[in-house]
């Protein structure tokens, strides 16, 4: 073949090679569709957007929300007022970091900037960041054991912003390497029950998605244990909440966050194009 031959073949060579990336990515985005699945985070976000960009039927039927401490939050703004005392300010989800955002704004006195921030994952590191908080430590691993192997051995004291219902693990992690432990409470989890509509929009699910301890709880008390549907955790402490609830817990994401849980989703529900 010539050169201009060569010229000639490369524009249609081009436009198939195109044609089959257009194909590869239409069956990517169609890889849930006809899927019906169950989210149950207390607000739709980014789960349920990605969820519906790959063809699924997303429900979302929250079964958590969060509520002030019982002493509305006096603890936790007194807690924070008195930075200055801490060497590290531990932030364990994104409700804590938004809590701890909220009452750092009208607390008089020294901000966050005055120690180190560490947090349990990107995603509550986004909402610190969002708020004008760097931290100075995000675990690779988005979990409590995560953030435990790379903490740093101390001497010092450090404050834990916590849900009422959080892992003991942590703050008794946290004191087997050096430090002095203050925990406050930032925000209750309580657990929702779903409306008649709600229970209704569930039926002929394909999965659900449980990315609490408490979410999990409260859908063994809504749905029962005994219901054909894939349940799908975020974790191995979700998926240890689950299976104390009496759920067989279909599979769980090897790691902590929207793609980790679309990860699984896909790789049990999807459909092969190929």
């Amino acid at each position: 073949m010539n050169a201009d031959a060569d010229d000639h073949a490369r524009p249609e060579a081009n436009v198939k090679a195109d044609a089959e990336a257009n194909a590869r990515s239409d069956a990517a985005v169609a890889s849930l569709a006809g899927r019906r699945i169950v989210v149950t985070r207390e607000h739709p976000g980014e789960l349920d957007r990605r969820l519906a960009e790959l063809g699924a039927d997303v429900v979302h039927v929250a079964l958590i929300e969060t509520a002030e401490p019982e002493d509305g939050g006096a603890a936790l703004a007194d807690a924070l007022a008195r930075l200055a005392d801490y060497d590290w300010l531990v932030v364990t989800s994104p409700n804590g970091a938004r809590r701890v955002a909220a009452a750092v704004k009208v607390v008089s006195g020294p901000s966050t900037s005055a120690i180190a921030v560490a947090c349990v994952g990107q995603a509550t590191a986004g909402v610190l960041r969002a708020h004008g908080c760097e931290p100075q430590l995000v675990p690779a691993v988005a979990r409590l054991e995560g953030l435990l192997e790379v903490f740093p051995l101390g001497t010092g004291r450090l404050l834990v912003a916590r849900a009422d219902r959080a892992d003991p693990r942590l703050v008794s992690g946290l004191q087997e390497r050096g430090w002095i432990v203050d925990q406050v409470v930032a925000y209750r989890t309580l657990e929702r029950c779903p409306t008649a509509d709600e229970r209704a929009s569930v039926n002929d699910a394909d999965a659900v998605v449980l990315a609490s301890g408490s979410a999990a709880h409260a859908w063994a008390l809504a749905f029962g244990t005994d219901r054909a549907v894939a349940i799908i955790t975020i974790g191995p402490s979700t998926e240890a909440v689950a299976r104390k609830s009496g759920l067989p817990v279909t599979a769980s994401a090897s790691h902590q966050s929207v793609d980790g849980i679309v990860d699984v989703l896909v790789g049990r529900l999807g459909f092969d194009h190929s």
